[in-house]
């Protein structure tokens, strides 16, 4: 079976999502390592501020936000369970950490 590659030349800039602490040492915005989409209209977003946020990407807003993880130097990403309702992610600090509904 060939490959194919398919060029889109007409994708634009929609919009961009600030995801960071409103106060405190991260205000000013932490690497993101990870985005996965669960919905069309929500993103998971892994940041090196040790936070796993879920995003609105309609209008930016946080939905939902975990934290626990140690993740502020590599690059940690989170994953999300094919039913949607678990949330995995490695540590810096050697754990693994599970959110569950």
């Amino acid at each position: 079976m060939a490959s194919q590659v398919v060029v889109v030349e007409r994708l634009k800039l929609r919009s961009k999502i600030m995801v960071r602490n409103n106060s405190g040492k991260y205000s000013d915005g932490k690497k993101v390592t990870g985005v996965e989409f669960c919905h069309p209209h929500i993103a998971m977003v892994t940041t090196n501020d040790s936070r796993v946020r879920f995003v609105n990407i309609m209008d930016g807003s946080i939905i939902m936000k975990v934290k626990g993880h140690t993740n502020t130097q590599f690059h940690v990403r989170a994953s999300l369970s094919p039913d949607l309702n678990h949330v995995i992610c490695g540590s810096e600090n050697g754990d693994v950490y599970l959110w569950s509904q």
